[in-house]
């Protein structure tokens, strides 16, 4: 009896993953420098969404965590609103609409307060896609955005129509003192130990 239930729980862990969306399109934050960079990359399937509408008038590469808004693009340009008709957090940090620096590839992006998403005018399902954006002289706290992972999922895993979005928001580095400070930390533990003994040996 303990052997079968061992080898159902085995399956259940190998087999866990099946039927369920993994994320097809992930946009990750990171700290570089002075800057905040957001890299997105690959593919969505709009089978099981809804076509809202196309904007000719384009816009920006933007982050605005209070309504789950990350849109990555080079510039303004034309983009089709697709409704997910599905699930996931409606922000992701508390900070206001701040329009990128810069940013590279065609637009790409969620809304999540609505659970929209914004993919390039005409883009076909299954077509891989790679964007960017990137906030100068700012940190991840300063933008308002909260660590952790945000997914959005839509569809139907045995109709082959799910998949979803995800955003990941890293924790602040912690602070790893230079290796200069390092350095001066221990010249200065040898020079005591130095001075300690040449005491001692005065003293004897």
């Amino acid at each position: 009896m303990k052997c079968g239930i061992l080898g159902l729980t085995v399956l259940a862990l190998l087999f866990g993953g099946v039927g369920q969306a993994k994320a097809e399109f992930t946009i990750t934050f990171s700290q570089d420098g002075n800057n905040v960079e957001a890299v997105g990359t690959g593919t969505l399937n709009l089978t099981a969404t809804d076509y809202a509408g196309t904007n000719y008038s384009g816009t920006s590469a933007e982050v605005n965590p209070t309504r789950a808004v990350v849109i990555l693009e080079s510039g303004p340009q034309a983009y089709d609103v697709q409704d997910t008709l599905g699930s996931g957090p409606s922000s992701f940090g508390t900070g206001p609409n701040v329009v990128a620096s810069m940013g590279t590839g065609l637009p790409v992006g969620i809304v999540g307060s609505t659970e929209d998403l914004l993919v390039p005018h005409g883009y076909t399902s299954g077509d891989y896609l790679s964007s960017s954006a990137t906030w100068d002289n700012t940190t991840i706290s300063a933008l308002g955005l909260m660590p952790g992972t945000y997914t959005w999922t839509w569809g139907n895993v045995s109709a082959g129509t799910a998949d979803s979005f995800e955003v990941i928001v890293p924790s602040p580095a912690t602070a790893v003192p230079e290796p200069s400070a390092l350095t001066l930390l221990g010249i200065g533990a040898v020079s005591l130990v130095g001075y300690g003994w040449r005491r001692r040996r005065k003293s004897a």
